[in-house]
């Protein structure tokens, strides 16, 4: 059997051009909602807008269509991923790879999963009117405690706030695309893993210094089990918790799981997470645990 003396940990990163797309597509279709709101002239009129919006099929289609064409980003940039293992392992763990790459993934549980993830970001898409008229509501609900202003003043200051607001929005829209496609990659990663009978993988980060959390550098080489999620937070003695959670499934996270596909891939011993600790293993105390 091949022995490698390095770990291919660079090659399970998604392409941060799916991120960025995703993120221009959120934002320009909040410009675009922006500039159907700017024909409104109260604030009533704003509100209402926004409920003739959340119900318009045409910006529910679009919704939809934007949120299939982000999964099907993710699933091609995961499937290009699992043919360089392919390539990489020169056994029978190559070929099995290979070969269920070759299946359809129609009625699959990686069909299913891609449809989820369409189906989830499709609704968080759609529910961008409701969370803007909850936005026009906090300011509304600020503006109006202001004792002794005119109603034709505070109407202004709301809308102008408002839409001041619709126009900065790059990082709003920035944050929901590194969210979301983060964690559609992992579950595209898991479900292709988990169907091949890989369990385990490497908890990865951007290792860009202090770029990174200081939870999730705490975690960067981790072995960690699909089934059993770490609490990162928990685990570096943090103050608060994001509870359990998958590398690149919390918000803003740019970390990502690289599959265990071959032990011989692995520098041991090597730190595992098992049941909310961290402990450092053997490859034969690893083996115990994994079987």
């Amino acid at each position: 059997m091949a022995r490698f003396n390095r770990t291919p940990s660079t090659a399970w990163g998604m392409a941060r051009r799916i991120e960025e797309n995703y993120a221009r597509q959120v934002q320009r279709l909040t410009i675009s909602i922006g500039r159907r709101l700017r024909r409104a002239r109260t604030v009533e009129e704003v509100r209402r807008l926004l409920l003739v919006i959340s119900n318009d099929p045409e910006f529910n289609a679009y919704c939809e269509a934007l949120a299939m064409n982000m999964a099907n980003r993710v699933f091609r940039s995961s499937e290009g991923n699992w043919r360089r293992a392919a390539q990489e392992v020169a056994h029978r763990r190559g070929r099995l790879i290979f070969e269920e790459l070759q299946r359809t993934f129609t009625n699959t549980p990686l069909g299913l999963t891609v449809n989820d993830i369409v189906m989830e970001n499709a609704q968080l898409i759609k529910t961008l009117p409701s969370r803007l008229d909850a936005q026009l509501a906090t300011i509304m609900a600020k503006e109006s405690a202001i004792a002794g202003v005119r109603h034709e003043t505070l109407t202004k200051n709301i809308l102008d706030q408002f839409f001041g607001g619709l126009e900065a929005n790059e990082y709003k829209a920035r944050r929901i695309a590194r969210t979301e496609t983060g964690k559609a990659h992992m579950a595209l990663t898991q479900a292709r893993a988990q169907s091949l009978g890989l369990n385990w993988y490497i908890w990865r980060t951007a290792q860009d210094g202090d770029r990174v959390r200081v939870a999730h550098r705490h975690m960067e080489g981790v072995l960690v089990s699909y089934n059993d999620p770490p609490n990162p937070e928990t685990l570096a003695d943090e103050p608060g918790t994001n509870g359990n959670y998958h590398a690149g499934c919390i918000f803003n996270c740019r970390c990502f799981a690289e599959p265990i596909i071959d032990l011989d891939w692995i520098e041991w011993p090597r730190q595992v997470h098992v049941s909310g600790t961290i402990r450092t293993m053997t490859r034969a105390q690893f083996n115990a645990l994994a079987a």
